[in-house]
């Protein structure tokens, strides 16, 4: 993607777009860079991209939030200073609930305006003193997981594209919801785990695998080490150590 210096060239949009030319634009960016459409080599650049683009479209197609951003980009652009290109860390907090990817999972920046203004300058209002993290799901502790990645779709308004379509919502709605939900949930899980979901195309779908998974086999678990515990018997002809080692 070429150097940009505010949200709207992220999206290849003038700042007086409209919100359908703000849709189209990352509808448009979105089938070309998601992760589940590019070949295996390209994954972690097009990851990288398609936050940039997710970021940018949270805060353009929120109009309180895109007012607050206009109003600082016009302020700082009548300072001098040299463009740059941003990076995608840098412009995952645009969103106000943007993630930048870390080795130790994913941290929300718990900035409710967290706007990018240019190169490296970055003006956060409105901050909130909750900061969360989540570390990427890799196979393991899946309930306590699924707890925490469920208050992250709650916290971005799409939690209810995981379950069955609420009825009286649009289709522009519900499916801003599922794209939502979608780029979360792929933030969110080790590579491992993203490769048994790559082909689902919904967030419901990736849910319902990943519990089908995870949850059943941690449920299979918790059975079996029970019924280890239930039948557990010692012999009359053996010790105490000898019965706790085995």
């Amino acid at each position: 993607m070429a150097s940009t210096s505010s949200l709207y060239e992220v999206l290849g949009i003038p700042v007086n777009a409209s919100g359908h030319e703000i849709k189209v634009a990352y509808r448009k960016l979105a089938r070309t860079w998601h992760p589940d459409v590019v070949s295996v080599n390209q994954k972690d650049m097009s990851a990288n991209e398609f936050m940039k683009i997710h970021a940018a479209y949270s805060t353009l197609s929120d109009p309180d939030k895109r007012a607050n951003y206009d109003k600082d980009l016009h302020r700082h652009r009548q300072r001098p200073f040299r463009f740059s290109s941003l990076n995608s860390a840098t412009m995952a907090a645009a969103s106000g609930y943007g993630y930048s990817v870390l080795n130790s999972g994913i941290r929300a920046k718990g900035c409710r305006y967290c706007k990018l203004i240019s190169v490296g300058e970055q003006v956060c209002v409105n901050t909130m003193a909750a900061k969360y993290e989540i570390e990427k799901f890799n196979g393991s502790n899946f309930s306590l997981w699924k707890l925490k990645i469920r208050a992250i779709l709650r916290k971005d308004n799409c939690l209810a594209a995981i379950e069955d379509r609420p009825t009286g919502i649009t289709d522009d709605r519900w499916k801003e919801m599922d794209d939502n939900a979608i780029a979360n949930l792929h933030l969110a899980m080790a590579d491992t785990v993203l490769s048994s979901v790559a082909e689902k195309k919904t967030a419901k779908e990736i849910w319902d695998t990943l519990t089908g998974l995870y949850e059943a086999k941690s449920l299979h678990n918790k059975i079996f080490l029970k019924r280890r515990l239930y039948t557990l018997r010692m012999s009359e002809s053996t010790s105490v150590t000898d019965h706790i080692n085995n």
